[in-house]
């Protein structure tokens, strides 16, 4: 009992001391649980926050990816271009994404091809490929450019017709459709006039195509005859499906112009790139390639070239499919009317 009696005397003796202990042992604890879940919470990933959404041009079309394209790009792969329109306002478009827009509502609508290089013409192991198509050789498009949608239609036609009063071209009316249907039976100087019209009327600088600025677009970025491939089909595009190329299907043959929305677009946003109508170009014709210009710019007389024969491009309904290529070529007096020529236009940024 002496024993015991003595320890509790000790304790009762020291007995602040201890209290003192414990509470800086507690606060000790505390502290280190106060740690321990500041470690934990710096551990946990942070939220993410929302990318920003890309803003939308004023009237837009994302083509349809189909199996064969060569140029498949990324949201953050298009040049985003600001554009000023006549009569709505400002809008921002992607160059080489097929989203598209217009200056005024009787005004064609336009896609933006974007800058780059590309081998124009076609080589000696093109199937049906012609010495007029070669040397083939490297382009630069130093920038972008807007390019029509479809070929100029007959109802953009007539707004202009209309408007010039007494001096205004009617083409004959066929049966084969207006609205989205291509115009034709104009020539060369027609499209000159039409032109000159639309730039005059939206205060906006229109052209015809280079036949380089053509076949670029054509081609968007492919390399191969057309722009989805080497072989054709009449699900492609509207020709002379009686006959093959390549070993391709034949089918019907439509024997007159269709709808210029009836196939699909190019990666571009081109329609009809391949048939429907010959689309006039600004170049004069030259027999080859021997001393052409590295430059998109039109060819004009220089080195032989003949003012009075233009180039046309694309190929048309009553064509075989070897005309239909992104790189044949063809001519005509710059006079000529008929129902398988029409043209596209170019509006620059």
């Amino acid at each position: 009992m002496g024993f015991l009696s003595g320890i509790l005397d000790w304790l009762f003796a020291r007995a602040e001391a201890i209290k003192a202990l414990v509470a800086i042992v507690g606060a000790i604890i505390g502290a280190l649980d106060i740690l321990r879940r500041l470690r934990r919470r710096s551990r946990q990933p942070q939220a993410e926050r929302p990318s920003p959404q890309p803003d939308k041009a004023m009237e837009s079309h994302s083509p349809q990816v189909t199996a064969g394209h060569s140029l498949l790009k990324r949201e953050t792969d298009f040049q985003s271009i600001i554009i000023f329109t006549k009569d709505f306002g400002s809008c921002r478009v992607r160059a080489g994404s097929g989203e598209y827009f217009k200056d005024a509502t009787y005004s064609p609508q336009l896609v933006i091809v974007p800058p780059g290089y590309y081998t124009m013409g076609a080589p000696t192991s093109e199937y049906l490929s012609a010495d007029s198509e070669r040397p083939t050789r490297r382009v630069h498009i130093p920038q972008a450019f807007a390019i029509g949608r479809f070929p100029v239609t007959r109802k953009e036609w007539m707004h202009f017709a209309t408007d010039s009063g007494e001096r205004g071209y009617f083409p004959l009316n066929r049966g084969w459709g207006d609205d989205l249907y291509p115009v034709v039976d104009v020539s060369f100087d027609d499209a000159l006039s039409y032109i000159e019209w639309l730039a005059k009327k939206t205060g906006r600088a229109y052209r015809l195509p280079s036949e380089a600025e053509w076949e670029y677009s054509a081609r968007a970025g492919t390399t191969t005859a057309y722009w989805w491939g080497d072989r054709i089909d009449p699900s492609r595009a509207n020709y002379n499906a009686q006959v093959s190329y390549n070993g391709s299907h034949v089918g019907n043959y439509l024997a007159r112009t269709s709808k210029c929305d009836c196939f699909s677009a190019n990666d571009w946003g081109l329609h009809d790139a391949h048939g429907n109508v010959w689309e006039w170009v600004q170049d004069c014709w030259h027999d080859t390639y021997q001393n052409a210009p590295s430059s998109s710019n039109p060819w004009e007389v220089e080195r032989g070239g003949n003012p009075r024969f233009r180039v046309l491009r694309g190929g048309s309904w009553s064509d075989p499919p070897q005309w239909l290529r992104s790189a044949a070529r063809n001519d005509a007096d710059r006079s000529t009317r008929n129902d398988n020529k029409g043209f596209r236009v170019i509006r620059e940024l």
